[in-house]
C-alpha cells in the first residue's frame, strides 16, 4: 500500500496533468507536498530511456540460433562462442546488414 505522501505526490501530479497552466508550487500547496519533492518526482517520470533501438535480431532469427545451438548439442559438439557469432554474422549478410559488434554479442 502507498504511504499517504506518495498519494499526496501522485494526486499533485494529476492534478498538474490536467491543468497545465499551474504551477508546481500552487500543486505543492495544494496537497500539501514538498515543492522539490514534487518537482523530483516529475522530473524522475520523465527521463526518457536511452538505448534499446539496436536491435540485431529478430525475434525469428533469435529463434533460429538457439535452434542451431540445440542441433550441435544434439550431435554431442559444444558450439564455441566464435562459432555462434559467426552464425549471427553469416544472418546479419544475409540481410545486407553489417555484421555486429563484439561487445554487442558479448551482451547478448
Amino acid at each position: 500500500m502507498s504511504t499517504p505522501i506518495k498519494e499526496c505526490i501522485l494526486r499533485a501530479k494529476e492534478w498538474l496533468a490536467e491543468n497545465p497552466t499551474e504551477s508546481q508550487s500552487v500543486a505543492a500547496k495544494l496537497f500539501k507536498v514538498n515543492r522539490s519533492t514534487l518537482n523530483m518526482a516529475i522530473l524522475r517520470n520523465n527521463n526518457v530511456q536511452h538505448g534499446g533501438q539496436n536491435k540485431i535480431l529478430t525475434a525469428s532469427q533469435e529463434q533460429a540460433v538457439h535452434s542451431f545451438i540445440k542441433s550441435y548439442l544434439k550431435n554431442g559438439q559444444l558450439p564455441t562462442k566464435d562459432i555462434i557469432f559467426g552464425v549471427i554474422c553469416y544472418i546479419q549478410k544475409e540481410g545486407n546488414r553489417p555484421p555486429p559488434s563484439v561487445s554487442w554479442f558479448r551482451k547478448w
